[in-house]
């Protein structure tokens, strides 16, 4: 491929993967009509990005947040998902291991990617071991 056309074929992919994000931005903050007790200083928010398609995936995270004081608010999609707390969850954070605070979940298990790459890798063993 010519060098020229690759660069503007990259120019135009970065351009639409910032404008999915910005939009992305953009649905999270206006997606949720918080009330006037929710944005008076009392609850903090947060959204937990993982891979949520499956009932069991999105319990698991909520169990996962429920430790530390989180509540479901709503599921943006199967990789998003709003959650607040009380701000007074965090006086018990001192006597919790982990970080209230993460935002990528350990409950929601591997995605497509990582099922890919331990496929890649068991496939490229096999082969070595066959060799």
């Amino acid at each position: 491929m010519f060098p020229v056309i690759h660069a503007a074929l990259a120019a135009q992919q970065h351009s639409a993967a910032e404008r999915e994000k910005a939009r992305r931005r953009e649905e999270e903050e206006s997606m949720t009509g918080y009330g006037a007790d929710e944005t008076s200083g009392q609850w903090q928010f947060k959204i937990v990005r993982g891979t949520f398609k499956t009932a069991q995936q999105v319990e698991a995270v909520q169990q996962e947040q429920g430790e530390y004081g989180w509540i479901l608010v709503e599921i943006f999609d199967q990789h998003r998902i709003r959650f607040k707390r009380h701000v007074s969850e965090t006086s018990k954070d001192q006597y919790r291991e982990g970080n209230p605070y993460a935002t990528l979940s350990k409950a929601s298990g591997p995605g497509c990617g990582a099922a890919m790459v331990l496929l890649a890798v068991v496939v490229g063993g096999m082969y070595c071991w066959l060799c």
